[in-house]
């Protein structure tokens, strides 16, 4: 087993000195928010040549990206919400052989509009199960 660590643990104003502080702490994985290069975790768009800087950057210094981030609300009730976050989440996808990396951290998220880490009673109803089978509507 090899431990990692989140990258928003290590506030900083660039990947670099996140990324610094990851060899600092003494490990060598990392799970990748994009917010540790200045987009939001789940970008509309990735710049062109920030997967290679990532990659060049984590690679210089001994560190593997052992997933990235992409958690958004996959069970909220607003299916416009789920389309979006999966727009974003294929955004995220195409870059993740770039960086090396196979693995996205996903969540399926609750009925809650307001927090995704939140219960709400109608996680458990058949429209949430209903909504969640869907192809095409999220």
């Amino acid at each position: 087993m090899q431990i990692g660590i989140f990258t928003k643990t290590f506030p900083r104003f660039s990947l670099e000195l996140v990324l610094d502080a990851v060899v600092a702490a003494g490990l060598r994985y990392v799970q990748l928010n994009m917010e540790s290069v200045g987009l939001p975790s789940l970008p509309d768009e990735i710049p062109a040549g920030l997967a290679e800087h990532i990659r060049d950057e984590t690679s210089a210094r001994g560190l593997s990206i052992a997933a990235v981030q992409g958690t958004f609300n996959m069970s909220h009730p607003d299916p416009e919400h789920r389309r979006a976050g999966l727009r974003r989440l294929r955004v995220l996808a195409d870059v993740c052989s770039t960086m090396r990396t196979s693995i996205i951290g996903i969540c399926i998220g609750t009925r809650n509009r307001e927090n995704m880490w939140r219960h709400h009673k109608d996680n458990d109803t058949a429209e949430a199960w209903r909504d969640m089978r869907k192809r095409g509507a999220t």
